[in-house]
């Protein structure tokens, strides 16, 4: 036999306490028959009396349930009732069925039950009733019966006999061998279905009234069953043969269970069958009561293939039985043996003890708590490591993950060897949400040593945060992708950093290590414009090296505006050269033609016109432009594609409303590049090409584009026409005034003052000492010019009457009579500003005096008030009345504030805030300090803080310093 075997149960002989006495219970040689209820052991002996066993096993009750001369042969249960039934043979009589009510039994005198106290009766026929009855069975409700005999026949009694209306008999089944077994199943809603069994057939006939010997199934016609090997579970029949164990059905389908011993008797307990056989040892038999042969007990688990429980008495056994949870069984000598099974956690350590951890967590699993099972699979694991059976083992690792302490598992398996389990055990806890960042960058690091591409491009591709399908898993990026570039996985390391949002490092592997430039350009072109501005600004000397055209219309596209993130990504950069001479272009809108022609896609605008006029082909920009400086430095050594790209940036400009002064930074730059790459050509024809451009670029517009600088590039590049026209610029008026001067063109200096005059006044005092520095020079100009220019200085007040006579005093050309009218002017509009600020004087000297005498009259003497309407509202005043200085007076109600006069209070509020204010500002040496740097009048500035109180501030601050 090559089930295992455990002691899962154990047993306890229990004697008879009445052994030896004059009234045995169990021990009684006579007894005949035995049953269990859920409160009672039944047992009878052949004098047909029936005695009750509680579970203390002492004798409760006793009675004669039949006639002298009757033996009961059978006592059984009728389970979920209160009844129990009696079978008694007599030969040559019917065999009599009594039923009794266990319940009226046990509360009755003991002289009142007795052998007509039985609840109905049934009177059993089999021909000449001289042979034994070797099976009994009835259905669930008791309406049908089957008794089979010795002689072949079964007896079928069909009735109500739970209510005693009655019953009738037919012989269902009639053989020449006879009956060992009888079993009644359900029959899908019909009537059930009577399992016999014989001892050379087994089959299974209806339970109909009138079945005239009909057989409902052959199930074997060879072989039978021996008296005491049959029994029910369920619907199937169970047969117990040398072989094994036969299962039945309805259907007539069977199968076996190999359990190669001799069987007695079996009896279905649970999961479990008990099994009376033999010992093979008969060698060491003991000789008791005239047995030598001792039985042994086998309690099989059929569930699990398992012994459950293996047991030698040294006797023969009389009856097997299930009481109170328990396996009972009487043996020949009077001894009752009780099998209790061991609870399942003292099993399961019996089993573990042995290593058996798959029979283990097979009697835990649907058993006992989940944890348990985990335990033991986790304990199964550590076993199957320590014989080296690491794929075995880890397999239990992974069904036990809930239970934690991964690290431990995983230090086990960092060899190299072992980086395939250590693989399936990190995809399992990534697959059950348990890993953490460095899980996951231990998994694909896992994947790179085992260069399994197809698992790397799997996770890659589920990892696309596209998808959203593992967005929240992290890992350390760095580290893969190192590793994915050591093992030269290189499409993977990028499609890994472009995945978790890391393009910077995506790009410079393309670039660096693939040396993919058109797919850098791909991908980045599908990056929101911030995203992108940054990986341009580090990377696009490298494009510009590698693809020049493609990577010059992409960043004209994020430098103007019309940048738009793209979908999806291509192979094919269409308009990119394709020899190792690119296309040299030198202008932007050569640039355009040469890349329309190519049937590129890069340029947002339709036509070349479009483009030149700055259109955006209708769509309003999503961002505004970056300053175009801050990507100046990539175009080292690219002065070309650095010309197109300046030349669409100022195109396009003025349809985003920038900053002047970016725009003037592309034109001061493009100029000095159009004289850099004039300077490089070898030809004079393609140096004045250039040289046009910039000069033309010059009076494009000439308010954005700085004349200083154009001067200061013009002579690093000695060229003389843009250092003509940045003379002539604003800015310059002075130096071209002076020239005149220096020159002495009298006509040119009048022609530059009344050009540039208005624009700037210092012109006017250099012109006014340029007519008066020679006689000649002052009759060129005439006295109409030169008092045109005493008259402007004077009105816009750009010298003093002091600085215009100190001017004129260097020579004798301007006399007196020259100035003296206006001279005179000066003198009288000066008395009239004095005689003027004299009267306000005296005007505020008065009020002042006369607001002290009030407040002196206020401090010192009452005043009487007598209003006699509200001045809030207007009506007659009464009693609570409340007045105020002011001479104002208010009904008490009408008052917010009774301190406060409501018409006075915002005068007042205003006057304090006032005064206030000023004292904050006197007090503000830095706002002193700076409004003096920033101003021309700074005695303008003293008096105004003098006005405010600086100066107390000032003589405070310098009183508490002293």
């Amino acid at each position: 036999m090559s089930w295992r075997q455990f002691q899962f149960f154990e047993a306890i002989p229990i004697r008879d306490p009445n052994l030896g006495s004059e009234s045995p219970l169990y021990s009684d040689p006579s007894l005949t028959a035995t049953c269990a209820t859920p409160d009672y052991l039944i047992i009878s002996t052949n004098n047909s009396v029936i005695k009750f066993i509680d579970k203390d096993l002492k004798l409760i009750k006793s009675f004669t349930a039949y006639e002298k001369g009757w033996s009961i042969t059978f006592i059984r249960y009728i389970e979920g009732t209160n009844f129990f039934t009696t079978v008694a043979e007599r030969q040559g009589q019917p065999s009599i069925l009594k039923l009794w009510s266990i319940e009226k039994i046990i509360t009755k005198q003991p002289d009142k039950v007795n052998d007509s106290s039985y609840h109905s009766i049934v009177h059993i026929k089999n021909g000449s009733n001289s042979y034994p009855i070797t099976s009994f069975t009835f259905s669930s409700n008791f309406s049908i019966l089957a008794f089979g005999f010795a002689n072949g026949n079964v007896v079928l009694v069909r009735g109500d006999i739970l209510r005693d209306r009655g019953s009738s008999q037919t012989i269902a089944y009639r053989s020449q061998d006879p009956i060992t077994g009888l079993e009644l199943v359900a029959n899908n809603n019909y009537d059930p279905l009577l399992y016999i069994t014989s001892t050379s057939k087994i089959l299974s006939v209806p339970t109909t009234g009138g079945n005239n010997n009909r057989v409902e199934k052959w199930l074997e016609k060879s072989k039978g069953a021996d008296l005491g090997t049959v029994d029910i579970d369920g619907d199937q029949l169970i047969v117990g043969r040398t072989e094994g164990i036969v299962f039945y059905d309805t259907n007539g389908s069977s199968y076996t269970i190999a359990l190669d011993l001799p069987k007695r008797l079996i009896h279905k307990f649970g999961k479990y069958i008990v099994i009376v056989t033999t010992n093979n040892t008969t060698s060491s038999s003991l000789v008791l009561n005239g047995y030598s042969e001792p039985t042994k007990i086998i309690i099989a688990n059929i569930e699990q293939k398992l012994i459950s429980f293996s047991y030698t008495i040294s006797s023969t056994v009389s009856d097997i039985f299930s009481l109170w949870n328990d396996i009972f069984l009487l043996s020949s000598d009077g001894i009752l043996y009780r099998f209790h099974e061991k609870e399942l956690q003292e099993q399961l350590n019996i089993v573990v003890k042995r290593d058996l951890y798959p029979v283990a967590i097979e009697l835990a699993q649907n058993n006992i708590d989940d944890q348990v099972v985990l335990d033991i699979k986790r304990k199964f694991g550590d076993y199957l490591y320590s014989r080296n059976e690491t794929t075995e083992a880890m397999d239990q690792y992974i069904d036990t993950l809930s239970l934690g302490k991964t690290s431990e598992i995983i230090k086990k398996f960092k060899d190299s060897k072992e980086v395939s389990n250590l693989a399936r055990f990190l995809e399992e806890m990534l697959k059950q949400g348990l890993c953490t960042k460095e899980h996951v960058t231990l998994l694909l690091c896992t994947y790179c040593k085992l260069k399994d591409i197809e698992k790397l491009n799997s996770f890659i591709d589920k990892y696309d945060q596209e998808t959203n399908e593992l967005v929240k898993v992290e890992f350390d990026l760095e580290v893969v992708v190192e590793l994915c570039r050591e093992t030269k996985f290189l499409q993977q390391a990028s499609k890994l950093a472009q995945n978790s949002g890391y393009s910077s490092l995506a790009v410079d592997i393309l670039l660096r290590d693939l040396r993919d430039a058109p797919a850098a350009i791909q991908y980045i072109k599908t990056l929101p414009i911030n995203e992108t501005l940054r990986i341009l600004v580090e990377y696009a000397r490298l494009l510009l090296e590698s693809i020049p055209n493609a990577t010059t219309a992409l960043l004209i596209d994020v430098f103007t505006g019309k940048y738009k993130p793209e979908a999806s990504t291509s192979n094919t950069l269409l308009g990119e050269e394709k020899t190792d001479t690119p296309v040299l272009l030198q202008s932007y809108k050569a640039f355009v033609n040469y890349m329309s022609t190519a049937a590129s896609t890069i340029t947002a605008s339709s036509s070349e016109d479009d483009l030149q006029n700055g259109d955006l082909n209708g769509s309003e920009p999503t961002y505004q432009p970056p300053k175009p400086r801050v990507i100046f430095p990539s175009f080292v050594n690219r002065p070309n594609e650095f010309v197109i790209f300046l030349e669409a940036c100022a195109v396009t400009y003025d349809a985003f409303e920038g900053n002047e002064k970016d725009k003037a930074d592309i034109l001061n730059t493009l100029y000095e590049l159009y004289l850099t790459l004039g300077t490089n050509e070898e030809k004079e024809e393609d140096r004045e090409a250039w040289e046009t451009k910039a000069i033309e670029l010059a009076k494009s517009d000439p308010k954005l584009i700085d004349p200083t600088s154009i001067l200061l590039i013009s002579n690093i590049f000695d060229f003389n026409d843009g250092q003509i026209l940045a003379r002539e610029g604003p800015g310059f008026e002075i130096d071209l005034f002076r020239s005149c001067v220096a020159s002495g063109d009298v006509e040119g200096a009048i022609d530059t003052l009344q050009k540039y005059g208005d624009n700037e006044p210092e012109l006017y005092p250099l012109a006014l000492m340029f007519y008066t520095s020679s006689e000649n020079i002052f009759e060129k100009v005439g006295e109409e010019k030169f008092k045109f220019v005493l008259d402007k200085i004077k009105k816009d007040r750009i010298l003093s009457p002091l600085e215009i006579i100190q001017a004129l005093s260097v020579n004798k050309i301007a006399t007196i009579e020259l100035l003296k009218d206006y001279i005179l002017e000066f003198v009288e509009t000066e008395k009239k500003e004095i005689e003027i600020n004299e009267k306000l004087i005296d005007s505020y000297r008065q009020e002042a005096n006369k607001k002290k005498t009030e407040i002196h009259k206020l401090e010192s003497s009452p005043k009487t008030i007598q209003p006699n309407k509200c001045d809030s509202c207007s009506n007659k005043l009464d009693s609570e009345t409340v007045h105020f200085m002011c001479s104002h007076s208010y009904h008490k109600h009408c008052l917010a504030e009774v301190d406060k006069c409501p018409k006075c209070t915002p005068a007042r509020e205003t006057v304090r805030n006032i005064r206030e204010g000023q004292r904050i500002i006197g007090e503000r040496n830095d706002l002193f300090n700076a409004t003096l740097e920033d101003t021309d009048n700074r005695f303008k500035v003293v008096t105004d803080f003098f006005g405010k109180g600086a100066m107390d501030h000032a003589n405070y601050v310098i009183s508490n310093e002293e």
